[in-house]
């Protein structure tokens, strides 16, 4: 599963979050904070996989931070001027239900 927010002075610039399993370890959920220059891991790198429903978050605050949650792990990372054309949802893999969301722009 891949969530992340694209653009930027380029238009492809991405910041979000990423989840993956490898078929060796089905097992285990492996999860990272997307972003230019190499992705980061989110908390440890991996949670037990489950059926269960797994909450995330992806919040731009209007001081250039972005805040990423995923399965109860959470992180940042200065994005700077960086404002988002798009916000892309896909999965390769996986059967992902994505459901209640809110979009919204900050209090002037």
């Amino acid at each position: 599963m891949l969530v992340v927010l694209q653009g930027g002075a380029d238009g492809s610039t991405r910041f979000g979050v990423h989840l993956y399993t490898v078929p060796k370890v089905s097992d285990t959920y492996f999860l990272e904070l997307v972003k230019p220059g190499g992705n980061e891991k989110l908390g440890l790198g991996f949670v037990p996989s489950s059926k269960e429903p797994m909450p995330f978050f992806i919040h731009l605050d209007g001081s250039g931070q972005l805040h990423v949650g995923l399965a109860g792990l959470e992180a940042s990372t200065s994005v700077g001027d960086f404002k988002p054309s798009s916000v892309e949802f896909s999965c390769s893999t996986g059967d992902f239900e994505f459901k209640d969301f809110a979009f919204g722009q900050p209090a002037p």
